[in-house]
């Protein structure tokens, strides 16, 4: 309530009460004006009403102060809350049309990669058949390669054969011809012998003649005459049958050498036949060979292609089966965005009853500010110390009347306040994560510190405070290791749980052991 001067019968009378500095005094805070006195006041009246003014004028001059800053946050929630409903609004129908039109686009492009899987699964098939049938030819054609090479080889080696027997034939027509000159010379020694038997015989019977001209005295040599006339006629009769073998000898070498000759001249043509035959043969082998070749680069070219289209097909049944997943994919994105549309709408609605609320919150403090209005203050007392812009200001309100405690205490807030910031700046976990880990690693140094001196003073309370503590620090080290392992940490509750740790606990417990010290006189 505010109070304003008044001269009705309300007005209470301080007249006889109060000396008149004093009763001037306490008019002056009726109505509303804390300034200081022009003189002091050195009755005990007036150094209580002193008192009363610097009590009053600090705690509605501070009050003012954290109102008007109170009230210029309430604007900026209100104007964020503003932004947050505009962009609410945004129409997602364009992006769920969006999201249909290529979930159906997918779907026609996968009914084609389908269609082209069965095409490219057919080519695969045809050309496996055509390898198969190439793996034959090629196959019959290595027989054929093999079969000319074998060809070519027996008709080198025929060639060879052909050309020494023309050598042998040769040889033997020339060794021929060497006995038909032996029969001949040896057809006119027989000559020879012939005429010398008959020679002798000449002289046997001349020598008989002689012999019997002789008598007696030429008979014995009568009868040598006689026995080599015998001799001659046996000789000459043996000489004759020599003759005509050595006749019947040469008319066989004779025709023994035509027919030489003939075979020679056959031989010699079978061997130019045989040449030919295998310079052909030799040609076959090459061009079996070259196709043997080509069939095998074929063979190697329809291969590759066959592993290509094979690789091609399982390549376009992978890119099937993704554009499936795309299709099923783009189909939960519409469920999401249908699903986000209708939250769209809910968040939307409480999005604008927030706002409402924040506007009565504005406008219940700009009330309670023209109330303020018409208190002047001194403003000595209504200084607020602003420095700290975070969501805790540490003072004399948050003492738990330890000094030490209470200086690490304001370093915990310090901790708490750099968290605040960073969310409220927009910062990501990772960025957070670290001030959490040195709230964690200080408060733990902070609370085993409080436990010894809790402990040393024999303080009742110090089983429940441990148990507060491992409480606090599990948490802490809850949230710590969900954002170390990737899950998306509500930092609303992070800003709520640190806010009723700082009030709930501190305020709490701790200050209870700081009046327990009080109460037992233990000086810490």
């Amino acid at each position: 309530m505010s109070f304003t001067a008044s001269t009705s019968d309300t007005t209470p009378s301080f007249d006889n009460a109060f000396p008149e500095p004093e009763l001037a005094m306490l008019e002056q805070l009726v109505l509303g004006d804390f300034s200081p006195p022009s003189a002091p006041l050195e009755t005990r009246a007036g150094e209580c009403i002193e008192l009363i003014r610097q009590q009053l004028g600090a705690t509605i001059g501070q009050s003012s102060h954290l109102i008007k800053e109170l009230n210029s946050n309430a604007a900026t929630l209100s104007q964020n809350c503003s932004d947050s409903v505009s962009a609410a609004t945004k129409d997602i129908s364009q992006d769920l049309a969006g999201a249909r039109e290529t979930r159906d686009r997918l779907t026609a492009v996968a009914a084609a990669a389908e269609q082209i899987t069965v095409n490219v699964s057919s080519i695969a098939e045809n050309a496996s058949e055509s390898q198969s049938s190439l793996d034959t030819i090629a196959d019959t054609t290595t027989e054929l390669t093999s079969a000319a090479e074998e060809i070519a080889s027996n008709t080198e080696k025929a060639r060879s054969i052909t050309t020494q027997a023309v050598a042998d034939t040769e040889l033997a027509t020339g060794e021929f011809a060497h006995l038909e000159a032996a029969a001949e010379e040896i057809s006119k020694v027989t000559d020879t012998i012939s005429e010398v038997s008959d020679q002798t015989k000449l002289l046997a019977l001349n020598a008989t003649i002689e012999a019997a001209r002789a008598g007696d005295a030429g008979r014995g040599f009568a009868v040598v005459a006689s026995e080599v006339k015998e001799l001659a006629s046996q000789t000459n009769l043996a000489n004759a049958d020599i003759k005509q073998k050595i006749e019947v000898i040469q008319t066989a070498i004779g025709s023994t050498l035509g027919s030489m000759k003939n075979v020679s001249k056959v031989i010699a043509e079978v061997n130019e036949i045989v040449a030919t035959i295998a310079a052909a043969a030799e040609e076959q082998s090459l061009a079996t060979n070259s196709i043997s070749t080509t069939l095998g680069t074929a063979t190697e070219g329809l291969g590759s292609m066959n592993t290509n289209v094979s690789e091609g097909s399982l390549a376009i049944n992978e890119m099937n089966e993704n554009l499936s997943t795309s299709v099923i994919m783009t189909t939960k994105v519409i469920e999401f965005l249908e699903t986000m549309a209708v939250d769209n709408e809910t968040m939307l609605d409480d999005a604008t009853k927030n706002f409402a609320d924040i506007a009565t919150l504005q406008s219940r403090g700009d009330d309670i500010a023209l109330l303020y209005q018409n208190y002047q203050t001194d403003p000595a007392l209504a200084n607020v110390d602003t420095s700290e812009q975070g969501l805790f200001r540490f003072g004399p309100q948050w003492s738990v009347l330890v000094e030490d405690m209470d200086a690490e205490h304001r370093k915990i807030f310090a901790y708490c306040n750099e968290i605040h910031s960073k969310v409220a700046n927009g910062a990501k976990q990772q960025q957070i994560l670290t001030v959490l880990k040195d709230l964690a690693t200080f408060t733990t140094q902070h609370f085993a510190e409080e436990e010894k001196l809790m402990q040393r003073h024999a303080y009742p309370g110090l089983a429940s405070q441990k148990s507060a503590h491992t409480a606090l620090l599990g948490k802490v080290a809850n949230v710590i290791k969900r954002i170390e392992a990737g899950e998306h940490v509500n930092m609303i509750e992070v800003i709520v749980f640190l806010t009723a740790w700082l009030k709930g606990h501190i305020l709490g417990e701790d200050l209870k052991y700081g009046e327990y010290f009080q109460q037992q006189g233990i000086s810490v």
